[in-house]
């Protein structure tokens, strides 16, 4: 595979799988986050937080690669 489009499998599997992580942790909601309202429940989705972090750590492996 080339490889962007296998940064871009990482970088997409790393931000679902961090995003239930950054929900624990409650942070302010940045635009592009997702806001979900259900009866009384709200839920915040942290789309932004999620793929920074999946960005750094690809990054962070690259560069250990190296």
């Amino acid at each position: 595979m080339p490889k962007p489009i296998v940064l871009l499998m990482i970088l997409a599997v790393g931000a679902a799988v961090l995003c239930p992580m950054i929900i624990m942790l409650d942070p302010d909601p940045l635009p592009g986050d997702f806001h979900l309202t259900l009866g009384n429940a709200r839920v915040n989705v942290p789309v932004i937080y999620s793929l920074c972090a999946s960005a750094a750590l690809a990054l962070f492996l690259s560069l250990m690669k190296r």
